[in-house]
């Protein structure tokens, strides 16, 4: 292999390789952006939010029912954990349902 084939050869390998770093930028910037746009909540953010004690919050992540994250001994919740939570434990009204003739 000829010296300006070899050339050739490296300068695309290296043009390839920056395409894919620059793609991996570009994902990793586009996720700390939606993590930077969404509301991290500690244990005892989470726990004012729903009025709950520490029992409860303990038993709804035990059970599978809040989702969440730990790092050591602490507890974080997204606010698409809370939506998920309140989402599933949504009641729609009924009262105006029944009514008739309003």
């Amino acid at each position: 292999m000829n010296k300006t084939l070899r050339n050739a050869s490296f300068s695309a390998s290296i043009t390839n390789h920056f395409a894919a770093l620059q793609q991996q930028i570009a994902t990793l910037t586009n996720r700390l952006e939606n993590v930077a746009q969404s509301p991290i909540y500690t244990n005892k953010q989470m726990m004012a939010m729903l009025d709950i004690n520490p029992k409860l919050i303990k038993k709804y992540r035990d059970e599978g029912l809040l989702g969440f994250s730990q790092v050591n001994d602490k507890f974080f919740y997204s606010s698409s954990d809370l939506d998920e939570f309140l989402q599933h434990n949504y009641n729609s009204a009924f009262a105006y349902s029944n009514c008739s003739g309003r």
